[in-house]
């Protein structure tokens, strides 16, 4: 007995779009674009670069030309965690820095400075110069910055971030600081006539040194006067250049 003939339909000559198949495709080429858009167009490249440091507009240096590099790199994709490594390991004067993406293209910084041990002030001036433990410049700042101050006539040639390269100031800062650190209440030094005169935060009297002399004899000369409440109540002047020192009263 015969089969009978079977129906195959014909093909298409077209190719059906549904509902199905148009929502999910839009949704993907939707998700594409996005993630081009975001990741890969210009539109979120880093065009603006805020930048602040101790509260106060980043002064020009290699800090801002470090900064300045990451201009052009998408701000989704940029790697803040790097440019905070290189600002805080690198020559530079950076304690902290804080990093804020702001949409489209701007990228907001806050630093601050390594803390300050010495300070440089010129005579007349009104700043006070302010310097790390590596005798880097950190900034000038309009208020006393409560460390030992070497106070000098003016000018000196000084840049952000470097260190003085004049021997005289280096050691007159050196000097400052050991001075801090045997004499609590040491505030400033001051070259006057070739002479080194120390001031001292609580009281009114000042001392004398002589830079061409035995420092550390002197120094230890004016220990010992400042020790005796006595000796030096109502003292004007110590001067501990020779060696039997000369104290001079009101």
């Amino acid at each position: 007995m015969q089969s009978a003939p079977t129906f195959t339909p014909p093909k298409p000559k077209y190719f059906l779009i549904t509902s199905d198949i148009v929502i999910p495709l839009f949704v993907i080429i939707l998700v594409l674009f996005c993630l081009w858009l975001t990741l890969f167009s210009s539109l979120f490249s880093i065009q603006t670069i805020e930048c602040q440091l101790d509260s106060r507009p980043c002064p020009s240096s290699s800090i801002t030309y470090e900064i300045n590099s990451a201009k052009g790199f998408n701000i989704f994709r940029y790697d803040t965690k790097n440019l905070v490594n290189r600002l805080t390991s690198a020559d530079f004067t950076v304690r902290k820095v804080d990093v804020a993406k702001k949409l489209p293209h701007t990228l907001h910084l806050e630093l601050s400075s390594v803390y300050p041990v010495v300070a440089l002030q010129l005579v007349g001036g009104n700043d006070w110069l302010i310097f790390d433990e590596q005798l880097r410049l950190i900034n000038n700042h309009a208020t006393d910055p409560n460390v030992p101050t070497v106070i000098l006539p003016g000018p000196v040639s000084l840049r952000i971030g470097v260190a003085p390269t004049d021997p005289e100031l280096r050691s007159a800062l050196t000097l400052a600081r050991s001075l801090a650190t045997t004499i609590s209440d040491f505030k400033s030094l001051s070259l006057d006539n070739h002479n080194l005169i120390l001031t001292f935060r609580s009281a009114s009297y000042t001392a004398i040194l002589s830079p061409s002399g035995d420092i550390d004899q002197q120094i230890t000369s004016l220990q010992a006067i400042l020790r005796n409440a006595t000796i030096n109540q109502g003292v004007r002047v110590i001067d501990v250049r020779f060696a039997q020192p000369i104290l001079k009263y009101n």
